[in-house]
């Protein structure tokens, strides 16, 4: 089987356990958009997946990069004729490279820190546009994981309502690490009571609900019980990186 069918294979396969989970959660169809994480994969293998994506879907693909250079060089070496799509950024934010992520209009799917924001905002002055960013909360407490504590959430997410220069459109996180479905399921529960918590102390401006990116290959189904919006999967749809 050539290497571009069974991608298509795997992300059929994807879009019907989305759709199945959908429905098991009482939730609309199509209430949950797949990004296409791409850490490592070649501009020729995420051109057709985005392709196929939207093909599949109706709507534009959105492609997350963990690496600045990998999003700069994707970006830059996009093929002729291949699809538009939405660029997220949601690795590490890093202070020497937030101006290439900003110059690239990438979402950025990892704040989580009050000296970020403070870098982002001194970076935006000259900006006419709110730039686009997710908070990104350590639900799992886990050491390895980044992201604010939940407990300094609602601050952080103040700062931002006050900012004149971002705009918070969503919340991220990554599951707890373990094999306990109910250990996970509560990571995700507690990013889903703080957006509701957020919502409701700092409502969008444009009255549209904030996202919720939560949930990978191995998970994503107990993300979207939860509530995700969008679930981050790469080797579900590109197979094990090399």
């Amino acid at each position: 089987m050539s290497h571009d069918r069974l991608m298509r294979e795997r992300l059929s396969h994807i879009l019907q356990e989305v759709a199945k989970a959908e429905h098991a959660a009482g939730r609309h169809p199509d209430a949950v958009t797949v990004e296409l994480a791409v850490k490592t994969q070649s501009v020729i293998d995420v051109a057709a997946a985005a392709s196929a994506l939207e093909e599949m879907t109706g709507r534009r693909a959105v492609l997350g990069h963990n690496r600045v250079q990998e999003l700069l060089s994707m970006i830059e070496n996009w093929p002729p004729g291949a699809p538009e799509v939405e660029w997220h950024y949601i690795g590490r934010l890093q202070s020497n490279k937030m101006g290439q992520v900003l110059r690239t209009g990438a979402l950025i799917e990892t704040v989580d820190s009050a000296q970020t924001l403070t870098r982002l905002e001194n970076r935006l002055e000259a900006s006419s546009q709110k730039y686009p960013i997710y908070m990104q909360v350590n639900t799992s407490g886990e050491d390895t994981k980044a992201g604010c504590d939940p407990r300094e959430a609602l601050a952080l997410a103040r700062q931002i309502y006050d900012s004149q220069y971002l705009d918070l459109c969503g919340l991220m996180t990554i599951g707890t690490n373990t094999e306990v479905t109910e250990d996970i399921a509560q990571s995700y529960r507690k990013l889903r009571e703080l957006r509701d918590q957020i919502s409701h102390d700092y409502p969008r401006r444009d009255g549209l609900e904030l996202a919720l990116s939560m949930g990978m290959t191995k998970d994503f189904t107990i993300a979207i019980a939860q509530g995700a919006t969008i679930v981050r999967l790469g080797t579900g749809v590109f197979g094990p990186r090399a």
